[in-house]
């Protein structure tokens, strides 16, 4: 993995094969993961390449995520 995956280091993916999704948690979130199912700063989805694809649109960015599943507009970027 090169360089231009940093946004990655901070996150941790977890596969639920009970409900079939996939989960990225924030590093710092990790343990909140574990014990509470609302936190919104967990992304969940049943693809991967979702929860990958929202990482790099925002650069791992918690605002920019949010802003991106919120729909409001996001600051258009030529690398992604």
């Amino acid at each position: 993995m090169g360089l231009e995956k940093n946004y990655l280091y901070n996150w941790v993916f977890h596969y639920n094969a009970f409900s079939s999704t996939w989960a990225a948690i924030p590093r710092e979130d990790y343990d909140k993961y574990w014990n509470d199912i609302n936190n919104t700063a967990i992304l969940r989805s049943s693809n991967l390449d979702t929860l990958l694809s929202i990482l790099a649109k925002t650069d791992g960015d918690p605002v920019l995520i949010q802003k991106l599943i919120t729909n409001d507009s996001l600051p258009r970027s030529t690398d992604v």
